[in-house]
């Protein structure tokens, strides 16, 4: 089980900048861009922040706005699995804000927090460790009452923490975020929600089930009754966190529990991202396994090729969901006695670990294996 909740932040105009982004075309171009992306339309959203990109370099290559420009193009590479575009662009942006004298020290902490979050997506842990560090270090020295911002970067320096093992320094950060968001927000509010359903799978990861269980209960409650309307990648990260309580109840062989939950989580991404998302891929999967744990192969089966028939769709390649597809139907086939048809899928599966070796490609936001 692994919880891919990083959290990458959009920037806008603030200050000076902000009245006088009212004339300027690019910036309505921008906007458009974080309407897109906030819906999950992020082919719609690439095209407008490239857009946005090119027109506020006009104003100059050391310009604030070149510098929001970039960070949300490089947002939106990023949610795309495209890791070393998105790299060049945040330091591009980085290197811009750094330069100019009086920048707002929580928009270079951001930058920073999200060059941190793709060079962890890269595999380059020590780095995203640094850069992490960096930019907590700004926004306590230069902007202390900017509690939210500093809350993010330890959301995403704990998800880094408990994927490496250090479950009590993981630990330690999750609650510091939830008491912050919890202070600052509410106690009904969606970042909370987030902050406690990554704090549930830290405890699942401890062998912690029960208290798990719980958190993941408390964390949907609170998603459930927001009177805001969720955006679409907050609506996928509570579907993302309904299939992990359903992997908690797969792994307990409480295989019903574990359908109910994957089918819902299913439900959601299909009705929020469409039908041919990635993360339907992979909730097609869960699914599919549970099925195959309830002796259900007639129901599994087709289940199984539609999420390989998705997942191999996708450019970069999302290796790691590929090789658990194509896993769980290899299970199926030797099951129901296709022993032969099963070993081809082992094989294309272990080409597809091989090449996730090479590269580090994996898409974001796939939040279980």
């Amino acid at each position: 089980m692994k919880s891919r909740a990083i959290a990458i932040t959009l920037l806008v105009l603030t200050g000076t900048c902000q009245a006088r982004s009212q004339e300027m075309p690019w910036s309505s171009v921008g906007s458009a861009g974080i309407a897109a992306y906030q819906r999950w339309d992020l082919n719609e959203a690439e095209k407008l922040f490239e857009e946005s990109a090119k027109e506020a370099e006009q104003f100059g290559s050391s310009d604030p706005r070149f510098a929001i420009a970039l960070n949300n193009q490089a947002m939106c590479l990023f949610a795309l699995g495209r890791y070393s575009e998105a790299e060049s662009l945040f330091k591009q942006a980085l290197a811009i804000d750094q330069r100019i004298p009086g920048a707002g020290r929580s928009e270079v902490a951001n930058i920073l927090n999200n060059l941190a979050s793709v060079q962890e997506k890269l595999g380059k842990y020590s780095e995203a460790t640094s850069l992490y560090g960096q930019a907590l270090v700004m926004v306590r020295e230069n902007a202390p009452s900017d509690q939210l911002t500093a809350a993010t970067v330890q959301f995403n320096l704990a998800e880094l923490f408990a994927e490496r093992g250090k479950y009590k320094d993981a630990e330690k950060l999750y609650r510091s975020v939830i008491a912050t968001r919890q202070a600052l927000l509410g106690p009904h509010s969606e970042p909370l929600a987030a902050a406690i359903s990554e704090m549930a799978s830290l405890r699942y990861y401890q062998h912690k089930y029960r208290e798990a269980e719980g958190l993941y209960r408390q964390a949907h409650s609170i998603w459930e009754h927001q009177l805001e309307p969720l955006t679409a990648r907050q609506k996928s990260d509570f579907a993302s966190s309904v299939a992990n309580l359903g992997v908690l109840y797969f792994h307990a062989h409480q295989y019903d529990e574990a359908k109910t939950l994957f089918e819902r989580a299913l439900n959601m991404d299909e009705e929020t991202l469409g039908p041919d998302d990635l993360r339907v891929g992979k909730r097609l999967s869960e699914l599919a396994s549970a099925e195959i744990a309830a002796g259900q192969y007639d129901e599994a089966e087709p289940l199984c090729l539609r999420a390989i028939s998705l997942l191999e769709k996708y450019s970069p390649k999302p290796y790691l969901a590929l090789v658990d597809a194509l896993n769980i139907y290899g299970g199926l086939l030797d099951r129901t006695n296709r022993r032969p048809q099963a070993e081809l899928l082992e094989t294309r599966a272990m080409v597809y670990r091989a090449k996730f070796n090479e590269t580090k490609a994996d898409h974001a936001f796939l939040p279980l294996n």
